[in-house]
């Protein structure tokens, strides 16, 4: 995705973000739960997680 799209120029910051997405959509696809389940509750649940790790 080119940062003309994104609002991002640096391509490391695009693929870190990127790369965080995918951990949170696999995080939430282990837990059965599809875009349209996602609150708030699921996000500070996830964030909570990855803070112990």
């Amino acid at each position: 995705m080119s940062s003309s799209k994104t609002g991002i120029g640096n391509r490391n910051t695009r693929q870190a973000y990127a790369q965080a997405v995918m951990r949170f959509m696999n995080w939430c696809d282990d837990r059965n739960l599809e875009l349209a389940d996602i609150t708030l509750f699921t996000v500070t649940a996830y964030a909570d997680e990855m803070t112990r790790e």
